[in-house]
């Protein structure tokens, strides 16, 4: 009886011809849309999810509540919190202490590369995080000095193919070696931890500054992971810290708090100094492509339902015949559900060619081709079945259960008419699509505008055409003049300056007192960079009183400071040029002059405060503004 139903429906969608394909394409179309941003959505929220302890995980973050600061949580924590709370707290199960390193320069033989996710880690990394070793024993990996493990990736363009690189000696930034002891699989699945080699922070038994600073309380750098033996004694383990943190002599403006582990990816952008969480997503984004996905599924629903429910009515003679023929209700019914959910599984089917199609020409978040993602995946499989199951059943039950209900002597005679309740169906599934269809253009009309704020609004500085060269080796650093100067003579190039870091990519914190302060006070915590006397011009910075810096001077580089105008505000100083200001000790430095508020970390973020020195010679990058006009001949 199913084959018959479904040889009916595949002979009923060709007799409608042009109207069964157009209402098959809009269909395919919507759920194409739909499971486009279903992949991005369902990627967001799957981050991390791949660690067994994934809801016992949590993050050590920091709050600053110092005089100046506006963005309070701070992604990194003082050293020796983690080792402290699982020594103390028997709610915490175990911890890890992490290090961003970033890029470094790995050196084996004669041969060097530069690694892209270098972090240090205490030998617990591979009991909380279930990242996966290929080689190697877990156990031992990093459970000594001056170990190391590295991706198969990294293992393979440093070692090639037919070199075994367990036991084989490294060196980072021509400084120290390392032994492989452990190959981690790579990475597929989501993770806001990025990683290509991971060397031990373990210190060796002459390394006592190491053994000193994992337990000082005494500055805020390091990254911390707890494992909870209960998700829901985050609470009480943060009011148990509190104290400890007093006993050790940590400023009252400093407190610990835990950030949940699946909070780390979608929930993080107003954490700060999170160096290990670079690629952060937004929450608010994810559920706003939600609702654009649910409200294009929904107009296609809308538009097939009322096409199926309109071309019923043409169909009340066939309906007639067969009961004349003796076609009961129920059979009916199930001939006309059929059809509706062989035309939504023939519609799902169009949609996941469409999919991988577009696929080709967009870049998903995914390695695979969508439509294995999408039919291998549990969850998704689940959804596009009972999905079309029910957009199935609603649209076909109204129509099999009206065309089953006619009398055939009526239909026969041509007094067949549609009903109101069938107008009436109809009028409301347009009046809703239409709705949709508004709150879908208003929220497009919103975010163009949004974005086309971000797009225009002014940074403070120009950020066109600027290139950030890092100087993260010794070698770089020691030939950062000689590397300025060859820029500097190449023709596609427009300025180069030194600087401690660009806008956006992060600035370290300082203590200020302002001239007058006693030094029992707590200093005020501002952001603070360092660049040359080029820098200012070369970025489009507007000075808004006072001077640059210059080297004419000859003890800018003690002596003087530029801050921005929302430090002198929050200073209250009318004219800050001339006024002192140490960094909370002895030395102080005079104000010469004030930039106008630029941009320096998020624009959802509140324009900081920022003191910024003279530092003409080496620094944390090069900064090469290239010349728009004949860009193409720098490279």
């Amino acid at each position: 009886m199913l084959k018959i139903f479904v040889q009916m429906a595949i002979r009923s969608a060709f007799k409608g011809g042009l109207t069964t394909s157009i209402n098959l394409l809009g269909l395919a179309i919507g759920i194409a849309s739909s499971l486009l941003i279903y992949i991005y959505v369902n990627h967001e929220v799957s981050y991390d999810r791949f660690h067994t302890k994934y809801d016992r995980i949590f993050r050590v973050l920091s709050i600053d509540e110092a005089l100046g600061v506006s963005n309070s949580l701070v992604g990194i924590t003082m050293p020796a919190v983690g080792s402290v709370i699982k020594e103390q707290l028997p709610e915490v199960e175990n911890t890890v202490r992490l290090q961003q390193v970033g890029q470094a320069l790995l050196t084996y033989e004669d041969n060097n590369f530069y690694t892209e996710y270098t972090i240090r880690a205490e030998p617990s990394f591979l009991e909380v995080f279930d990242f996966e070793l290929k080689e190697g024993d877990p156990t031992q990996a990093l459970s000594a000095p001056y170990k190391a493990i590295m991706t198969e990736s990294m293992a393979l363009k440093t070692f090639g193919v037919d070199v075994n690189p367990i036991g084989k000696s490294i060196t980072l930034d021509n400084q120290q070696a390392y032994e492989i002891t452990g190959i981690l699989k790579d990475i597929n699945e989501p993770s806001h931890l990025q990683l290509d080699l991971v060397y031990s922070m373990y210190p060796a038994a002459s390394d006592s500054n190491l053994v000193q600073y994992l337990s000082s309380f005494n500055n805020i750098s390091m990254s911390a992971y707890a494992v909870l033996k209960d998700p829901t004694m985050e609470e009480a383990v943060e009011e148990k810290i509190e104290p400890i943190l007093r006993e050790n002599d940590v400023p009252n403006m400093w407190h610990v708090t835990l950030q949940p582990l699946k909070d780390t990816h979608l929930n993080a952008s107003n954490v700060i100094f999170d160096g290990l969480n670079q690629n952060k997503g937004d929450a608010n984004y994810v559920y706003s492509l939600s609702a654009i996905a649910i409200f294009v599924l929904l107009i296609a629903a809308f538009n097939f339902m009322n096409l199926a429910t309109a071309r019923s009515s043409k169909r009340a003679r066939e309906v007639s015949m067969r009961k004349v023929m003796g076609a009961g209700k129920v059979h009916l019914i199930f001939q006309h559900l059929s059809e509706s959910l062989v035309m939504v599984f023939s519609a799902v089917l169009v949609a996941l060619i469409m999919v991988s199609i577009i696929a080709s020409f967009i870049e998903l978040p995914i390695s695979q081709d969508p439509s294995v993602y999408l039919l291998t995946n549990p969850v998704s499989l689940g959804s596009l079945i009972g999905g079309a199951i029910i957009l199935g059943i609603l649209a076909g039950l109204y129509p099999a259960i009206m065309l089953s209900s006619f009398e055939p002597v009526k239909v026969l005679k041509g007094n067949f008419s549609t009903s109101k309740k069938g107008i009436l169906l109809r009028r409301t599934l347009v009046v809703l699509q239409f709705a949709v269809s508004v709150a879908m253009i208003s929220g497009t009309a919103i975010v163009y505008q949004q974005l086309d704020f971000i797009k225009n609004k002014d940074l403070g500085f120009q950020k066109e055409q600027v290139m950030n060269i890092p100087l993260n080796n010794q070698q770089l650093r020691e030939n950062s003049e000689q590397l300025k100067t060859t820029f500097q003579q190449l023709p596609g190039v427009a300025g180069v300056a030194s600087v401690s870091s660009l806008p956006g990519s992060g600035f370290g914190r300082t203590g200020l007192r302002p001239e007058g302060m006693s030094q029992d006070d707590d200093p005020w915590i501002v952001s603070i960079m360092s660049f040359d006397e080029k820098f200012i011009d070369m970025m489009g910075m507007e000075i808004v009183a006072g001077r640059n810096f210059s080297p004419e001077y000859g003890t800018e580089s003690d002596e003087a400071v530029i801050i921005n105008e929302a430090l002198a505000k929050e200073l209250g100083y009318d004219n800050p040029i001339g006024r002192k200001v140490s960094g909370g000790g002895p030395n102080e430095r005079t104000i010469v002059g004030v930039v106008k508020d630029f941009h320096f970390t998020s624009m959802r973020h509140k324009i900081e405060p920022i003191v910024m020195q003279y530092q003409p010679n080496a620094n944390g990058t090069i900064a090469v503004r290239l010349n728009a006009e004949n860009m193409n001949s720098f490279f």
